[in-house]
């Protein structure tokens, strides 16, 4: 049965075989199924008064058309699916030319059915995973018309400006900049620096898009949530700018700052976890106690905080270029203060240079730890370096909070870091006294 197979398409330009007849019947499966999506999806657009020229049963038949476009191309004339496709662009473009001339303007359903033909295609070349990729997405984009109309609605001038700014720094600034240290102390890596000061940016532009479309409670838990993730220092000084625009936020935004605080406790271990499994068994119970207590005096500081929903606050500036360059250059100093102290200290100084360290950032030190450890320096000393870091990054948010934020917002992160800080210490005296 299967050697009958190459003998009906003597005529084509290329011999088939069943099992290639086998693998088209599933592509044309996977191009009718995207045909359907895209049709049940206008059919409902229909339902809701928009008149189209292609439903639930079109849909799937230019899909069909678009497969065999693609087929024919291959084994009957090499430029089928070229003449093919504008063809039927042609006929797109002439059902629009009528439906306009009736006063219905949009071609949303147009684009649409020439993309369902390109996507087929697209499937009979084996790109199946990018035509159902691309399919998802456009028929996402057709389903929250409404959504997207109301966003749109809401965008200002300045935001627009604000992404513009912020995609110029990140996409052309970047590549520009050398992924290398360009000076004698071997410190200074302009493409890491400019990524701290893109960072810094991107959370004051998505703190300010959160908190104006989601609600500023949720918006600053959001944005709380990815920067401590990444950089909770950061967080902290973009948090307190802000505290200084909108009053209002001050609370909320201290308990914005110390909910991005405990994400570095359990970043410390995930890092151990994959370096040294000996010294994230010795750190594990004592960051998770440290981690509760911090998500205590979060909910505590929550059920504390007054309920303003009905505040609107001023949002100023969804864009601070400045203040990123501040804290970019706070940053490259705090760099350098820790080269001089490995220098002039070396291993004795393991705790001062984490200090020193962690006043920025906590990863790096936790990783340079992690590499000495057994080679340089002790388990112990190895934990209580790390333990040192989160004593210092703790106190750096603290000082950041109370140096540019409002006094609310100081008030509220003080009292929370307060208890951080003397935990910390309170650990790392008890480490100290048993390993003397």
């Amino acid at each position: 049965m299967p050697e009958a197979f190459p003998n009906i398409f003597d005529g084509f330009r290329n011999p088939i075989s069943y099992e290639v007849l086998v693998l088209l019947v599933q592509k044309l499966i996977v191009a009718i199924f995207i045909g359907l999506l895209f049709g049940l999806e206008r059919e409902h657009a229909k339902h809701q008064s928009e008149k189209i020229f292609a439903g639930i049963r079109t849909f799937p038949l230019i899909a069909i058309l678009g497969f065999l476009s693609a087929f024919l191309s291959e084994y009957v004339i090499s430029y089928a699916f070229p003449l093919l496709f504008i063809s039927f662009a042609m006929l797109v473009w002439i059902s629009y030319f009528h439906s306009s001339a009736k006063g219905h303007i949009g071609i949303t359903t147009e684009i649409a059915a020439m993309l369902v033909f390109l996507l087929s295609a697209l499937v009979y070349w084996n790109f199946l995973y990018t035509a159902g990729i691309v399919a998802v997405l456009v028929a996402m984009f057709l389903s929250f018309k409404v959504q997207l109309h109301k966003f749109a609605s809401l965008v200002e001038e300045k935001e627009i400006y604000a992404v513009l700014k912020l995609a110029f720094i990140s996409v052309i600034i970047l590549p520009l900049l050398p992924s290398r240290t360009i000076d004698p102390l071997n410190i200074l890596n302009p493409r890491i620096l400019w990524l701290i000061v893109i960072f810094v940016a991107a959370i004051s532009f998505i703190g300010y898009a959160l908190t104006k479309f989601i609600g500023y409670k949720k918006g600053i838990n959001y944005t709380a949530v990815f920067g401590g993730i990444v950089s909770s220092t950061a967080l902290a000084y973009t948090f307190s700018k802000k505290s200084k625009e909108t009053d209002v936020l001050s609370l909320d935004l201290g308990n914005g700052i110390i909910l991005a605080s405990l994400f570095m406790y359990p970043k410390v271990l995930i890092i151990l976890s994959a370096l040294d499994i000996g010294l994230f068994t010795l750190l594990l119970p004592e960051l998770s106690l440290l981690f509760a207590i911090g998500l205590f005096i979060v909910l505590i500081n929550r059920s504390k905080t007054p309920r303003t929903e009905t505040v609107t606050p001023s949002l100023q500036n969804p864009f601070e270029l400045k203040s990123a360059l501040i804290f970019g250059a706070v940053f490259t100093i705090i760099l350098f203060a820790t080269k001089f102290s490995q220098i002039y200290l070396g291993s004795a100084g393991s705790y001062l240079i984490s200090i020193f360290a962690g006043v920025t950032n906590i990863d790096a030190i936790t990783i340079s730890i992690a590499q000495l450890k057994g080679d340089e320096i002790s388990n112990i000393v190895a934990a209580n370096s790390i333990l040192f870091a989160l004593l210092a990054n703790t106190l750096s948010k603290m000082a950041i909070s109370r140096i540019w934020g409002t006094k609310a917002l100081s008030g509220r992160t003080s009292i929370g870091f307060s208890i951080l800080i003397i935990s910390t210490i309170l650990i790392l005296s008890y480490n100290l006294i048993i390993n003397s």
